[in-house]
């Protein structure tokens, strides 16, 4: 059994790059509100001041803010339910070999991350810990990206709200449904018109973009205007893409409870904030929820150039109460050879995860946890693949205590990488080390496994907390 509480990073370094992305100062960065994420009272707001990594997954960011997580799945060469390509950059004015733990990096204000999808579906998600809560009002939530996004078969940045911290939400078409039990979704990859069709944007495409498809979850329930949903979006402005690692646009999200409205500006602009769009019948089944930030991709390389693609973000922030944020403890990525190659570029593919036989069983290790008592409560969160017809239970343990988790969806799709959180009693957590053992009655790839501390990490003030503002 592995003891997996290292990180396990991708050491080789390749003389030349394949891309060269010189950064520098966001593009108005001062107009943008970078102190304070363009929000009047920020609950939240981290303005990336320089790398804070801790050597979980969440590479150069402050791991203790922040969480990492990635999913794949359907690809063009029979390549592994969890693998992930890698490729040669050059990041921050260094060359690396982007790979899991090694794709998220912090330089000169800019949150900069980037992936391959080696022909395939995936997701690079990332999150602040700290939860947002809107009931009873409309919040604001604003980031800064690169969207230079080619369109819906290239790479994109997408936003989410889940109403727990599962690893890594994502949804494509019918191939892959990696779903919360509560939450909704943005994709910013194009342009739906105000009956929700897909359409060029009113300036001209693809040098503009707007909100292509917007997504939301109900008990697992999902309604996508990709898949014929009968969400009411309605579009109606774009904004200049991107032309630059440097040159952002700045988006504004404003969330109630039964309505989402979007805002973006011109890349390398602070106004005029246009109003992109409107979905007036979000009924959301959840007030409070996590923020993601996610850069997607369904296989770049194919129509357009960005199988291997790097977006760069600024000034994530939220408003509204400030409540206590979640302490993470990461099982890192195995990293282990799958034996494929990357069509993209022939480098190895990786295994994120680790492979379970069926009635067999994987336990994982995680160190330094707190005193169980400080947080409100907990969950065991991970992601998992399998060839098998579901229903079926998935047995688990935590530091021996054995439960069995019930099939807890209500469709029985198979082939696509799902995700969960499972609430945990606190009298079966201790300080320190803790161990955590899947058992699956068929075999299973798991991987994305964290044991979360809800509420343990305490109140911290925007201005306080590590790669915030100040």
């Amino acid at each position: 059994m592995p003891h997996l509480t290292f990180l396990r990073t991708v050491s080789a370094v390749l003389a030349s790059a394949v891309l060269l992305l010189p950064f520098g100062p966001a593009a108005d960065a001062d107009e943008q509100g970078q102190a304070s994420c363009g929000l009047d009272q920020p609950a939240f707001c981290d303005t990336f001041k320089a790398p804070a990594g801790i050597g979980n997954r969440s590479g150069q960011l402050d791991g203790v803010v922040w969480g990492v997580s990635h999913v794949s799945g359907e690809d063009n060469y029979g390549g592994p339910s969890n693998g992930w390509g890698q490729a040669p950059q050059t990041v921050c004015g260094s060359p690396q070999v982007l790979a899991p733990g090694n794709d998220v990096f912090v330089c000169d204000g800019l949150l900069v991350e980037g992936q391959d999808d080696s022909q395939g579906v995936t997701g690079l998600a990332l999150y602040p810990k700290q939860p947002f809560d809107f009931a009873g009002r409309t919040g604001k939530v604003t980031f800064d990206v690169s969207n230079d996004s080619q369109g819906s078969h290239a790479a994109w940045p997408e936003f989410w709200i889940t109403d727990k911290p599962i690893p890594a939400p994502h949804s494509h078409e019918a191939s892959l449904h990696s779903l919360p039990q509560n939450g909704f979704g943005l994709r910013f990859s194009g342009f739906a018109d105000a009956n929700g069709h897909g359409a060029s944007c009113p300036e001209g495409s693809p040098a503009y973009v707007g909100v292509n498809s917007a997504l939301t979850v109900s008990n697992y329930v999902l309604n996508d205007t990709d898949n014929g949903g009968h969400l009411a979006l309605h579009g109606m402005d774009c904004v200049r893409a991107s032309t630059a690692p440097n040159q952002l646009n700045h988006y504004e999200i404003d969330v109630s409870q039964n309505q989402i409205d979007v805002f973006g500006t011109d890349a390398g602009t602070s106004a005029p904030l246009k109003h992109l769009a409107t979905i007036a019948n979000a009924n959301l089944s959840f007030t409070r929820g996590l923020i993601w930030i996610e850069d997607s991709h369904y296989n770049g390389n194919k129509f357009n150039s960005q199988g291997t693609h790097m977006f760069t973000w600024a000034n994530v922030g939220f408003d509204g109460p400030l409540l206590p944020r979640d302490l993470a403890y990461d099982v890192n990525d195995s990293l282990t050879p799958s034996g494929k190659k990357d069509p993209n570029n022939g480098m190895d593919v990786l295994n994120t995860g680790w492979y379970v036989p069926a009635n067999g069983s994987q336990t994982f290790t995680v160190n330094d946890v707190v005193d169980p008592n400080v947080g409100s409560g907990a969950l065991f969160e991970f992601g998992f693949w399998y060839a098998a017809s579901p229903p079926f239970s998935i047995g688990y343990a935590i530091n021996g205590h054995e439960h069995t988790l019930a099939w807890p969806y209500p469709e029985t799709e198979s082939y696509t990488p799902r995700t969960i959180a499972v609430p945990l009693d606190l009298a079966e957590l201790r300080a320190g080390t803790n161990t955590l053992t899947i058992s699956p009655p068929v075999p299973m790839n798991v991987f994305n496994i964290d044991l979360i501390m809800v509420g343990a990490g305490g109140v911290v003030p925007p201005a306080a907390g590590a790669g915030s503002a100040t």
